[in-house]
């Protein structure tokens, strides 16, 4: 879980300051990884990463962390990259700010389960993330169509 520091800075820079301490605490290789999967070259240490992060969300006003996340999660996924996937997911939660960024994790999680070895747990996680997904307002097709299927 991403800890929050109280009464600091716009939320929106404490969300990629967030993002940032998160992407630091990574291992080497999990963080090249998001590096090639989010098509963003980071640097080591949270104050490179930082620098590298603001200079994105200034090119990509639109972008948020918590989009940036699941995003790159699902790219992982894609990619049969599935502990990376939800690992991602599981740190879009943490960073959610509002029921779009809630969506957003929780339809990426359900896809990663949804597209990895189906076991009973996957199956069972897949279920919880698309329920949260409808919960959080999603209207998408996506965890309506699969459910059905279920």
């Amino acid at each position: 879980m991403v800890a929050r520091p109280k009464g600091t800075g716009t939320a929106a820079n404490l969300n990629w300051d967030e993002l940032a301490t998160f992407l630091a605490s990574l291992p080497d290789e999990d963080r090249a990884c998001f590096s090639s999967y989010a098509a963003i070259d980071l640097p080591p240490g949270a104050q490179g990463i930082s620098a590298v992060l603001s200079a994105y969300a200034a090119e990509n006003p639109a972008a948020t962390p918590s989009a940036l996340l699941p995003t790159t999660g699902a790219w992982a996924g894609t990619s049969g990259d599935f502990v990376r996937a939800r690992t991602l997911g599981r740190a879009a939660l943490d960073l959610a700010e509002g029921p779009e960024d809630l969506q957003l994790a929780h339809v990426s999680l359900a896809q990663t389960h949804f597209q990895g070895p189906r076991d009973e747990a996957d199956l069972i996680a897949f279920v919880q993330h698309c329920r949260a997904t409808i919960e959080a307002g999603d209207a998408s097709s996506f965890c309506y169509e699969r459910l059905a299927g279920l």
